[in-house]
């Protein structure tokens, strides 16, 4: 009953108190996946250790008839592994995840960022590539992609997706570093102007940035 409570507050929007109960239920039968699910869920990236603890009970007590949200499950581990610096677990779960949901963005984008964090700088592009129609929407997907090219040896195209990330965020200083990054693998004096002139801009980006937080 405290599980269903909790599950029927937090989906209406009394998220503290459902998961209060879900907590209590938690402490008291850690066999009840239903509650582990949603306390790792609620967790996942504001309190990776948390979710891990809680996801692990999950996979350890859901029955083998019960196996819908594994995915979901896989997702939300993989994302909290990463989060706390375990990339060898997270990459496992993840691909686990993409298996099951080939065609889910999320899923992809997450991978590709696990695997960008391990310098697999191909593996990472190929989890990317297929998001480059969606750019407007997720401007991470240029700015990634274009860091994976550029570790290729890519520079135009890494050039040109930086360019567009710029576009889409132009208060963010790391799309002015990727682009002096880029320049600053060529071999030209040309090159070393052009990278010199975007740290220069990232310097004065992230001045600007200061002086808001500070306000």
């Amino acid at each position: 009953v405290k599980t269903a409570l909790g599950l029927t507050l937090y989906e209406s929007g009394q998220r503290e108190r459902g998961l209060g109960y879900l907590e209590e239920v938690a402490r008291q039968r850690p066999e009840t996946h239903g509650a582990q699910f949603q306390i790792g869920k609620h967790y996942a990236r504001q309190n990776p250790q948390r979710a891990i603890q809680a996801l692990e009970q999950f996979f350890r007590y859901r029955p083998d008839e019960d196996k819908r949200n594994d995915w979901e499950a896989q997702l939300l581990l993989g994302t909290s592994y990463y989060l706390a610096g375990n990339l060898v677990e997270s990459r496992k779960l993840l691909e686990k995840a993409q298996d099951a949901r080939p065609r889910d963005n999320q899923v992809r984008q997450t991978l590709g960022t696990v695997l960008i964090a391990q310098q697999k700088w191909a593996e990472g592009a190929a989890q990317y590539e297929p998001l480059q129609s969606d750019v407007q929407r997720r401007p991470a997907v240029a700015f990634n992609l274009a860091t994976c090219y550029l570790h290729m040896g890519r520079r135009d195209e890494a050039r040109k997706l930086a360019l567009t990330y710029q576009g889409l965020r132009p208060e963010d200083p790391r799309g002015a570093i990727l682009l002096a990054q880029i320049e600053q693998a060529g071999d030209r004096e040309a090159d070393y102007r052009e990278a010199i002139k975007r740290y220069q801009e990232a310097q004065e980006l992230q001045k600007k940035q200061t002086g808001q937080t500070s306000k």
